[in-house]
């Protein structure tokens, strides 16, 4: 990849502009044995534009209808377009300061929402190309800078902000990284100096990042948020306020594409046996990483089958449930003979399946069971409280998605 400035040089070449006109929707592969080192500009930078602007017709939408510039990382790093929406309209303020701006999703979100963005990011060529975006986004309100955020924000004198947002970069050498102090910027370091210049914060951490971690470690922390985009958790969202003290952090569970939320405090779950209960639930991947699923469970008269709360019964349906419902057809003890000789008395050869706090993985059980993957059929896999495998054949409910 060309770099110190040469991107955008080399992307605003009419003949680079044609080619991809002509290219866009093509595989890179195949374009690039087709045209190789035969063309008046390097091939490369220009092949990684083409296969970011496909990736990106659904992650960023209108970004892309513009044809904004990205690099594979860079694209990799941002926020959807969904999520910085849902950012940008958790916060209100006038100012706000970023101090890693990286493709520039969050600030242009932020700025829709009639704020004034300072946002750094120390690699030059980048800053190049979302400034170039943002002119091709019309976009205004938005001052990026070529500082690193550590430098900045210890330098920063008596200017204040509304708020500081930061999404750390968690990729080195091809290893992701989750802790506050394995990012850049290093937010535990400079924390004292973020929440001196600033009312409140909000970072952005990675869906891995643990959450009673982040508790003991982020003085002021006020709520985390963790959300979800068309059942994928994309972001833990921690919010905090300069000079706040908060012993009982709640915690939201949210879907954007759904617009569905639950927020409360975690609370164990008492794992109970599967008895006559009709109908079976695995709660929202949200839920579970919110930690939640026993306030849930709890909240609207379910009964657990396993610790954290992610299986629940109940002899009723429940057509709001936070996740998925499946009317159950029948359960047992697992065994392998025992179940492959229930899936040859009902003609299965293909499934969904799902296992937790159970010896065996989906990919392990699907091979030792000779099953395929997909189809309408429902298979999930628990070890019971009474330290039995246990396994639930369900039917979805007609009004899950």
């Amino acid at each position: 990849m060309q770099r110190k400035g040469k991107l955008l040089k080399i992307f605003s070449l009419p003949e680079v502009l044609a080619f991809l006109k002509e290219h866009k929707e093509e595989d890179i592969h195949g374009l690039a044995l087709q045209f190789g080192t035969k063309l008046s500009f390097p091939l490369p930078p220009v092949l990684e534009w083409i296969d970011c602007l496909q990736r990106a017709k659904k992650k960023l939408p209108l970004h892309a209808k513009a044809m904004c510039y990205f690099t594979r990382r860079s694209l990799e790093q941002a926020s959807s377009e969904a999520t910085a929406d849902y950012k940008a309209n958790r916060i209100a303020g006038t100012k706000l300061l970023n101090l890693s701006g990286g493709l520039g999703i969050d600030d242009w979100a932020f700025a829709q929402q009639g704020m004034l963005v300072i946002s750094l990011d120390p690699d030059e060529a980048l800053n190049e190309l979302v400034m170039a975006n943002q002119a091709l986004m019309d976009v205004k309100g938005i001052e990026r800078r070529n500082e690193k955020a550590e430098a900045f924000i210890t330098e920063l004198g008596a200017e204040h902000f509304d708020w500081i947002y930061a999404d750390p970069d968690r990729r080195e050498e091809g290893k992701r990284r989750v802790g506050l102090d394995d990012c850049a910027p290093a937010i535990k370091s400079i924390w004292p100096e973020i929440q001196k210049h600033s009312n409140q914060q909000l970072i952005k951490l990675s869906p891995l990042y643990p959450l009673e971690q982040l508790e003991k470690e982020l003085l002021g922390l006020e709520r985390i948020e963790v959300v979800a985009l068309n059942g994928e958790v994309k972001e833990v969202l921690a919010y905090a306020k300069s000079g706040a003290q908060n012993e009982m952090v709640p915690r939201m569970a949210v879907e954007i594409s759904g617009n569905v939320s639950y927020s409360g405090v975690p609370s164990p779950a008492r794992s109970e046996l599967l008895q006559d209960e009709g109908y079976f639930y695995e709660i929202h991947p949200s839920l579970s990483k919110s930690n939640l699923g026993g306030t849930y469970a709890r909240e609207f008269g379910l009964k657990s089958l396993i610790p954290n709360g992610i299986y629940l019964v109940d002899d009723r349906p429940h057509p709001d449930f936070f996740g998925r419902g499946f009317e159950v057809i029948a359960k047992g003890v697992y065994s392998r003979r025992s179940f492959q000789q229930y899936l040859k008395e009902q003609k299965i050869i293909k499934a969904n399946l799902a296992s937790r706090y159970f010896k065996l993985s989906p990919e392990e059980l699907k091979k030792i069971h000779k099953i395929s993957d997909g189809g309408e059929v429902y298979f999930f896999f628990y070890t019971a409280a009474n330290g039995l495998l246990n396994f639930v054949h369900g039917k979805k409910l007609a009004y899950n998605s």
